[in-house]
């Protein structure tokens, strides 16, 4: 390590700035969370709740409904500038990855009904939203290493590759 010639210890930049765009797409990954969780939530309860439909098979449905949107909104506005493949290719990864996403609900939910006989509409909708909260977490990790990959860094001229 090199030091400036007050003496001083290189530093790189501040922290802030450092972690900003981590910041910036955790905040818009939030956003796109917000609305595609209240759309996969709303749908499961007009599904199960109103329309009777199985509890597991409401959950699937209205998750399946929700992927299409959060596809679209993490692709063109949450990682927009990370980098682009293949449209198709990006959405079937993404699909099987919230496809991991919706297991882990419906093991949030078959653990509550199945297993603790718990299917009245607290217990069911508190069950769904610990699958969604742990899947989020999931889904958010996944998609920055297997779908918006970063941008490749630009090699300087005279810098080495390597390899």
């Amino acid at each position: 390590m090199t030091s400036p010639p007050d003496g001083g210890a290189v530093q790189g930049p501040p922290a802030g700035r450092r972690h900003a765009p981590l910041v910036g797409e955790l905040a818009r990954f939030g956003v796109m969370g917000v609305v595609n969780s209240t759309v996969a939530i709303a749908g499961t309860s007009v599904l199960h709740v109103g329309l009777r439909v199985g509890p597991l098979t409401s959950n699937a449905i209205a998750t399946l409904l929700a992927t299409t949107l959060s596809f679209a909104g993490n692709r063109w506005w949450t990682f927009r500038h990370r980098r682009r493949s293949n449209l198709v290719q990006e959405y079937a990864v993404f699909f099987v990855l919230n496809g991991v996403g919706l297991l882990i609900q419906l093991l949030a939910i078959a653990l509550a009904v199945r297993v603790l006989d718990r299917d009245d509409p607290v217990s069911y909708h508190v069950a769904l939203l610990v699958g969604v909260a742990v899947a989020s977490l999931v889904r958010f990790l996944s998609y920055k290493k297997w779908v918006f990959l970063p941008r490749e860094r630009p090699v300087r001229a005279g810098a080495r590759r390597p390899g």
